[in-house]
């Protein structure tokens, strides 16, 4: 009687090894294409709202040292920056946004930090709308790297 309760431990033991080794295989609807570096958003795009600028921003590291990265962006007076989405290009390094600001302006700041050592590698997005009426304008961009 020990013997058959022992074979039929073993036998359930088996098939719930096996069930989970096919689970394990089963193929899954996950996108193949999310970012490793998912991005940084600050604000809300709103219903209408256009990409008005993109740039990227990259420095090197310094042994032992943080870089630190100031960048203005000053867009035409009739546009208004709603969004700013910031993703970083390449392996992650460590480094974060670290301030945003003129959220609802035509001019936004963008604090990158790194990792100690580390370098640094950014793309920003700057969404909003022209306020003037007159369509989706492209606006002039002046970028400043401080």
């Amino acid at each position: 009687m020990l013997t058959i309760m022992k074979s039929c431990i073993l036998f359930a033991l088996l098939a719930a090894l096996a069930s989970c080794v096919h689970a394990a295989a089963v193929p899954t609807n996950l996108p193949t294409d999310v970012p490793t570096n998912p991005p940084t958003v600050a604000g809300e795009v709103q219903p209408g709202d256009s990409r008005l600028a993109m740039g990227e921003h990259m420095r090197s590291g310094e042994p032992n040292d943080v870089v630190i990265m100031h960048v203005v962006y000053r867009l035409g007076a009739s546009h208004k920056v709603n969004a700013v989405i910031m993703t970083e290009l390449g392996a992650a390094q460590g480094g974060a946004p670290a301030f945003v600001g003129g959220l609802g302006s035509n001019e936004i700041s963008v604090v990158l930090v790194s990792a100690r050592g580390r370098g640094l590698h950014y793309r920003v997005e700057l969404w909003g709308d022209d306020t003037s009426g007159a369509g989706s304008n492209p606006p002039t961009v002046t970028v400043l790297e401080l």
